[in-house]
C-alpha cells in the first residue's frame, strides 16, 4: 500500500527506469557490434560475449540508483560509439586493428568496473541492513 513505507519500489525513479531500459537497448547494440568485430576480425564469436555486454545493464536494474544508472548509461554510449567506428572499419575492409590492439578491451574494463561497483553496493546494503537491525532492537 502506498504511503505506509512498506512498499518496495522495483524500478526506482522514472529517470532510473528510462536510463536502465536505454542501457539495455544500447547493450544489445554493443552486443551486435562486438559480434561483427569478432566474427570479421577474429573469425569467431566468444560464448561469454552476451554476458559481458549485458552484465552492466543487469546490474543497473539491480542497483536502481539514478546517478549510477545515468553514469553507466553514458559509458555504454561511449563504448557503443567507439565500437561502431571499429565495426564499420572492419566491415568496410579497412581493418586498422593492430596485433596487440584489442578494441574490445574497453568492454572488459567496463565489466570489471561494474563488478567492483556491484560488490560495493552489496557491502553498503548489508551494512545498512545490519545498522537497521541493531537500531531497531534497541
Amino acid at each position: 500500500m502506498p504511503g505506509n513505507g512498506s512498499s518496495i519500489d522495483l524500478t526506482g525513479s522514472r529517470v532510473t527506469l528510462v536510463a536502465n531500459v536505454g542501457a539495455l537497448a544500447v547493450a544489445l547494440v554493443v552486443l551486435v557490434e562486438v559480434a561483427i568485430i569478432e566474427n570479421k576480425h577474429f573469425g569467431h564469436v566468444l560464448a561469454a560475449d552476451p554476458f559481458l555486454c549485458l552484465f552492466p545493464a543487469m546490474v543497473m536494474f539491480a542497483v536502481r540508483s539514478e546517478p549510477f544508472s545515468c553514469f553507466f548509461l553514458s559509458f555504454y554510449f561511449l563504448i557503443s560509439i567507439r565500437l561502431l567506428f571499429v565495426a564499420y572499419d572492419v566491415v568496410e575492409g579497412a581493418d586498422r586493428i593492430g596485433k596487440g590492439d584489442n578494441p574490445l578491451f574497453v568492454l572488459v574494463l567496463f565489466g570489471m568496473a561494474t563488478i567492483v561497483c556491484f560488490v560495493v553496493y552489496v557491502v553498503v546494503a548489508l551494512i545498512r541492513l545490519l545498522f537497521t537491525r541493531v537500531s531497531s532492537e534497541e
